[in-house]
Order: structure tokens, then sequence, then C-alpha cells
């Protein structure tokens, strides 16, 4: 009978160890493609910065060489924009990669310990010399998962407090940028509302800035989010490799060795698992907060642009009613123009506004996923049917917020590529004009 059930449990034990391993592999696979992504988005946002620059300095300050200048400065910020995510996307891939490897080392320690209890039964001097084999075996395997695991608890640690130093900077960073395009989009606002000449003089003068601004603040509050969830999701890394350390020895040590320290390792695993679940509930909640209010924004710039459609198509009425030799005319065409001019800008905010949401979105979701593992990973071991229904439960959860993490995703690469072929028209538009 104890061999048929240390058989089970070596074979329990492969089964993870081949399911960690193929989860290292694919985030490795995935790492390399997204790495290779960053560097072409990279490439091309500094070639489109550099034409950018040129159309800048050119001598030539007609209106098409104008929206060249504007069409690379776009295509930039957008390239950069997709750089920038990618980048992110495979940082979080290494982890994924790295974490696999060290489940995939204790699972083969676990396989090692259930094969010696298995030839524990035997006798004779052929098995004596087989249960040394395996015993030594067992000690480097034990040693290379506990190394593994300590290993990512001191990288996640260490990147967890250098990520809150960098994030409390880059917040306060974030709020002196939101205060100053608060500040130059109010004026800009202003001057557009005025209806005389100088008004509206004043108002194409202070758009770029204003909308440099805007973009600069939305930067800065990614950028410092970006760092929150660092901190939050190497936090929430940190405990769980305390807790998987404690559950490698109990995997790995025969029940006499353990002795006292077993209740001990088990009360720890279960304390750092829940310690890691907050983090991710944390996260979920920052990234529900964070998507909740770019709808807001979106909703509020959508609703801005719908007004400057309205006040242009006013303007423009207004311009063809006058008359040639009317003194008011110019000043009606600029009304026109520059109502255009914020409609579009406005909706560029709205689009920005909508993929933060989708990312908020995205991090909810695999924030709630990570959570439900995590509560899934303490009850391995309850036996009792309550234990078996909520891991059922967290089961169907896990996967449910996994599917809409994805569907968030792929509405994130589409918009992405969208953006990233409009930008390239609107290139080739320039250069053709």
């Amino acid at each position: 009978a104890m061999d048929a059930q240390a058989k089970k449990a070596a074979d329990a034990q492969e089964n993870l160890k081949k399911t960690a391993q193929a989860q290292a592999d694919k985030a490795k696979e995935q790492r390399a493609a997204l790495e290779n992504k960053a560097s072409e988005c990279k490439k091309k946002a500094e070639d489109a910065k550099a034409k950018a620059e040129e159309a800048k300095n050119s001598k030539d300050d007609s209106p098409s060489m104008m929206e060249r200048f504007e069409a690379y400065k776009s295509q930039a910020k957008t390239e950069a924009d997709r750089a920038y995510q990618n980048k992110v996307a495979a940082l979080e891939a290494k982890k994924e990669e790295l974490k696999g490897a060290a489940e995939a080392k204790q699972a083969e320690a676990g396989a090692t310990k259930a094969k010696l209890e298995a030839k524990m039964n035997e006798t004779g001097d052929k098995a004596k010399a087989e249960q040394e084999e395996l015993k030594k075996k067992l000690g480097e395997q034990k040693a290379a998962a506990l190394a593994a695991q300590e290993n990512l608890r001191k990288e996640a640690e260490d990147q967890a407090s250098k990520a809150a130093a960098k994030g409390a900077e880059l917040q306060h960073t974030a709020t002196q940028k939101a205060d100053a395009a608060k500040q130059s989009q109010g004026e800009y606002r202003q001057a557009l509302s005025d209806k005389s000449a100088e008004g509206q003089k004043r108002a194409q003068e202070l758009r770029a800035k204003a909308q440099e601004d805007s973009e600069a603040a939305s930067s800065a509050r990614r950028d410092a989010w970006e760092k929150q969830k660092e901190e939050l999701r190497a936090n929430a890394q940190k405990y769980e490799s305390s807790a998987e350390s404690a559950r490698t020895e109990l995997i790995t040590s025969t029940d006499e060795e353990l002795g006292d320290r077993k209740a001990q390792l088990e009360a720890t695993a279960q304390e750092a698992n829940k310690k890691a679940a907050a983090a991710q509930t944390e996260l979920k909640t920052e990234a529900a907060g964070r998507a909740a209010e770019a709808a807001e924004a979106k909703k509020n710039y959508e609703a801005e642009a719908a007004q400057h459609k309205q006040d242009a198509e006013a303007a423009k009425k207004d311009y063809e009613a006058a008359k040639e030799d009317d003194a008011n005319k110019p000043t009606l065409k600029m009304q026109f123009e520059n109502a255009l001019q914020a409609e579009v800008d406005a909706r560029a905010n709205a689009a920005a506004k909508h993929k933060e949401e989708l990312r908020a979105n995205a991090s909810k979701e695999r924030a709630a996923a990570e959570g439900c593992r995590l509560e899934y990973e303490a009850l391995i071991d309850n036996n009792t049917a309550e234990g078996a229904k909520r891991r059922d439960e967290l089961t169907t959860a896990m996967n449910n917020h996994k599917k809409a993490e994805l569907e968030f995703q792929v509405k994130i690469d589409t918009q992405n590529e969208e953006d990233s072929k409009a930008a390239e028209k609107r290139v080739s538009d320039a250069e053709k004009n």
C-alpha cells in the first residue's frame, strides 16, 4: 500500500514539475517576443523623434512642414508608448519564468522524496545503495529549490523597497505635472471662449503648451502607477516566496526530519500566503479606482469634444453668412479653425483615457486572478468537503478573471496597432504634401 501511495505522490509531483516547467518555458518565449517588440517600437519612436526635430529646425515654416512636424511628433509618442508597455510586460514575463523554474525545482525534489519513501520499505544491499543515492539527490534538489525561492524572495524584497522610494518621487512629479496641466488647460479654454481676434490668437499660441502639459501629466501619472503596481506585485512575490520556502521544507522532508517544526512551517506558509493575497487585493482595489477615474475623465473629454464641435459648426455658419467686407470675417474663420482643433485634441485626450481605463481594468483582473490562486494554494491541504468546494469556486473565479484580463489585453493590443497604423498614415500623408 505504501508503494502505491508513494508512487501516486511521486507522479503528482512529476506532473507539477512538468506544469511549472511548461509555464517557465512559455513565459520565456513571451518575454523574448515582448523584448523584440519593445526594441522595434523604440527604434520607430527614435526615428520619428529625429525627423520631428529636423522638421522643427527647418527654415520652411509652411503649413505642410508644420503638419509634418506634428505627424512625426505624434508617431514618436505612439511608438514610445508601445515600447514602454512591451518593456513592462517583458519584465513581468521574466518574473513568471523565474517563478516557474523555482516551482519546477520544488516539485522535482518532492518527487525524489516520494521515490525515497517508496524505497524505504525495501531491504538488502541494492535497496540500501539506492536509498543512499536518493537521499543524496534529495539533499541537493532540496537545497536548489530553497535557494531558488530565497533568490526570488530577496530580489522581490529589494524591488519592493526600490519601487516604494521611486514611486513616492514619481507621485510627487505626477502631482506637479497635473497642476501645471490644469493651469495651462484652463488658460487655453479661457482664451478659446474669448471670441475676439486677440482671444483667438492667444488660444492658438496656448494650444501647444496645453496639449504638451496634458501629455506630460498623463505620462507622469502612468509612470507613478506602474511603480505602485511594481511595489505591490513585488510585495506579493516576497510573501509568496516565503510561503513556498516553507512548503518546500514540508514537501521534501520526512516527518522525522520535521519533528516539531511541521506545525510551525504550515502556519508560516498560511500566514505568508495571506499577506501575498492582501497585496494582490490592494492592487485590485487601486486598479479599479484608476479604471473608474479614467472612465470619468474620458466621459468629460468626450463631452468637451462635442461642445467644440458645436462651436465649430456655429462659427462656420457665421463665417459663411458674413459679407466679404465684414471686418469680423477673419476672426470668425479663426474661431472655426480653433474650435475644430480643440475638438481633435479633446478626442485624442479621450482616446488616451480610454486606453488608461483598459490597462487599469486588465491590471484589476490580473490581481483578482492572482488573489484566487493564492487562496487556492492556502487551501491545498484542506481535505474537508468545504475545502474542496471552495477550491472549485476559486478555480472557476480565477479562470473567469484570466479570461477577462485576456479580453482587455486584446482590446489594448488592437488599439495600439490601430494607433500605430494611424500615426504611420498621418506621416505618409504629410510627406506626400
